[in-house]
């Protein structure tokens, strides 16, 4: 029986730990498996995954808030109760106005 010779039967073996695959062709993902919050952003460097993080947040997984998203969140509160309590007045004022009105005839 003869051998083609257009068959070539080799398998590699990949010594780093950057690359897989039949011929070590395909580089690893490392961040399959890996979670950055905060809308961070996984990359594989140098066999790792690293998250890079926005402005808005820091740490290993970009989980730690930095102070300008705790103010932000404090100025949001703060002007949900400013609008809460000016509508409330505005409702107060409108029962003011129609017990004038109605009880007392004034209006």
């Amino acid at each position: 029986m003869e051998s083609d010779p257009t068959i070539l039967d080799f398998a590699c073996v990949c010594n780093s730990t950057l690359y897989e695959g039949t011929r070590c062709q395909t580089p690893i993902d490392y961040c399959l498996n890996e979670t950055c919050s905060g809308n961070g952003v996984c990359q594989s460097v140098n066999g790792v995954a690293q998250c890079t993080c926005t402005s808005l947040y820091y740490g290993q997984h970009c989980e730690i808030e930095t102070n300008t998203v705790t103010q932000s969140e404090q100025v949001k509160k703060a002007a949900t109760a400013i609008t809460i309590v000016g509508i409330a007045t505005i409702y107060l004022i409108c029962i003011i106005f129609d017990v004038l009105r109605f009880r007392f005839n004034v209006i």
